[in-house]
């Protein structure tokens, strides 16, 4: 998921450790930090990379290696600079085959799979110009708690993704020796 002429994450109240982030700007409307996780980390760096954008400045823009052949080999630096975006993550995870898993779709073409329901988050962005429905321009699901059809929703930009935490902070992960990096 690269950070365009337009992307926005979402910042969700967590609880995180304490002490004020010192916010860098990238650019108008967007900012970024490096927050300590605190005891929360288990393995590896315990810094937490946030960046946090104003949604009426900044939309997701995806994009994925079977649109571009050639573009497979590409790190960060590489999809930074072939699409011009301000910000590059790697915003999913991936078969073998380095299809997408769950829905993974870009102007109503869907690069990964079919919805995996037992995964709770949907980033849904650009919505098909309706008057009157009073959509946001991006949006944060929560399958829990916000109705979503697939095959009738008027986003065009969808990417599914393991929610380890709901709307209201209460975790959706059991403990285990499992390990992953997470974006914010």
């Amino acid at each position: 998921m690269t950070v365009g002429t337009g992307l926005i994450f979402l910042a969700l109240p967590l609880a995180l450790p304490a002490g004020t982030p010192s916010w860098r700007t990238l650019a108008p409307g967007l900012e970024f930090a490096i927050l300590d996780g605190g005891a929360g980390c288990r393995k590896g760096d315990c810094h937490v990379a946030v960046v946090r954008a104003d949604p009426a400045s900044w939309r997701p823009g995806l994009h994925h290696t079977a649109e571009t052949p050639g573009d497979d080999g590409l790190d960060a630096a590489g999809w930074q600079t072939r699409t011009g975006a301000a910000v590059v993550v790697n915003a999913g995870q991936y078969y073998p085959d380095r299809r997408p898993m769950g829905l993974f779709v870009k102007e109503g073409r869907n690069w990964g799979t079919r919805l995996i329901k037992s995964w709770k988050a949907i980033l849904a962005a650009d919505p098909a110009p309706a008057p009157g429905t009073g959509l946001a321009s991006t949006a944060l699901l929560d399958l829990d708690y916000d109705p979503f059809d697939a095959s009738a929703t008027p986003y065009r930009v969808l990417l599914q993704s393991f929610m380890l935490l709901d709307r209201t902070g209460k975790k959706r992960v059991r403990r285990s020796d499992w390990h992953a990096n997470r974006t914010v």
